[in-house]
């Protein structure tokens, strides 16, 4: 009995040993699946991470290299302002390598002097308040170059916050030529393109000022409406370059026989106009008058021709200690209408209206 008892405990063990052999390796086969499940989980996430990585660096390469070869000069400086990024159109710019930007305080580098307070306190206000009324817009301001040139920039700041640390990115591009068109543009609204002289749009502003001035202060002023005799005759035989040259030098002489205060309008075609002011009597306009005629009857050499030229002068005033009620146009009225008189009198003089 005690045999047989044996061999069933025996039997009874190895059964479950078996058992237990089988559940450690069903539990062994479920942990090694779940360990690969974890390690392909790890895998695949590391390589995302690989992934991510990766782009990240493309687009952080991609963004560096569109800012190194932008169009506009690209500078950025820490909230000390200090400078850490200058691309290549601020080299080309203002002058500096990289390498000698780098680490350099903007201010020193392209600040005018005037300036670098209101850049200092707008930082500085920014800092603190997370205001400014340059973060943010667009703005026109003078910059320095290497070579202590100043130009015009339009440049746009934008304030960035990485990592708790502030940085100040910016944008300028040189305006130059957009300036000098602009100044061109304003020039030839206000002057005669011809001979460089004011023109109708000057006198019209003028006129209602130099008025109130001599009502103001009791003084004369002088309106002298010229016009070229016989131009039309020139310009048909020599041509309208010859009278284009003639219309310069009679413009030139007639400015040289003014003061400095006075204003030398080319009114229209061949007709000139001189706004006299401060005058203390009207004597004084007579003398200017006989300086232009003498100077114009001087030959004027146009090419291989000498042609002689006269001018017919008409002459209005304007102020005194009563000066009449009339509007600044009716003065070129009668100033003009002097000069048709003076034609009409044989040409080549002047009349005076009072």
């Amino acid at each position: 009995m005690a045999i047989i008892n044996d061999i069933n405990v025996a039997k009874e063990t190895e059964f479950a040993l078996d058992a237990l052999r089988k559940t450690l390796e069903e539990k062994v086969s479920q942990r090694t699946d779940e360990l690969k499940q974890v390690n392909q989980s790890l895998s695949r996430a590391y390589q995302e991470k690989s992934k991510s990585e990766q782009e990240l660096q493309n687009k952080e390469l991609e963004l560096r290299t569109i800012l190194t070869n932008a169009n506009e000069a690209y500078i950025c400086m820490d909230a000390e302002g200090y400078i850490t990024a200058w691309n290549k159109q601020a080299e080309h710019t203002f002058g500096w390598l990289e390498q000698e930007a780098i680490g350099q305080k903007l201010e020193k580098l392209i600040i005018p002097l005037e300036l670098r307070h209101a850049h200092q306190s707008g930082m500085s206000r920014y800092l603190q308040e997370k205001n400014s009324r340059v973060v943010g817009s667009r703005i026109e301001l003078e910059a320095l170059r290497k070579d202590g040139i100043r130009i015009p920039v339009e440049l746009q700041v934008n304030a960035l916050e990485i990592n708790g640390q502030v940085l100040f990115t910016s944008f300028l591009r040189d305006i130059t030529e957009r300036k000098q068109l602009e100044n061109l543009l304003k020039s030839e609204a206000r002057n005669d393109p011809l001979t460089g002289l004011a023109n109708r749009r000057i006198l019209e502003e003028l006129l209602p000022v130099a008025f109130q001035n001599a009502k103001s202060h009791q003084t004369y002023l002088a309106l002298v409406f010229i016009d070229l005799d016989g131009f039309k005759l020139i310009n048909d035989t020599y041509g309208h370059q010859a009278g284009d040259q003639l219309l310069r030098e009679v413009a030139n002489r007639i400015n040289r026989c003014t003061r400095t205060s006075d204003t030398v309008v080319r009114y229209a075609g061949d007709e000139f106009v001189i706004v006299l002011e401060n005058l203390k009597n009207k004597e004084d306009t007579n003398r200017i008058s006989a300086n232009i005629q003498k100077m114009i009857a001087e030959p004027v050499q146009i090419g291989d021709q000498q042609l002689n030229i006269t001018l017919s002068i008409g002459i209005a005033y304007y102020g005194g200690l009563q000066p009449q009620q009339i509007e600044p146009l009716e003065l070129i009225r009668r100033a003009d209408k002097a000069m048709y008189t003076a034609k009409k009198n044989g040409k080549n003089g002047t009349v005076i209206i009072d």
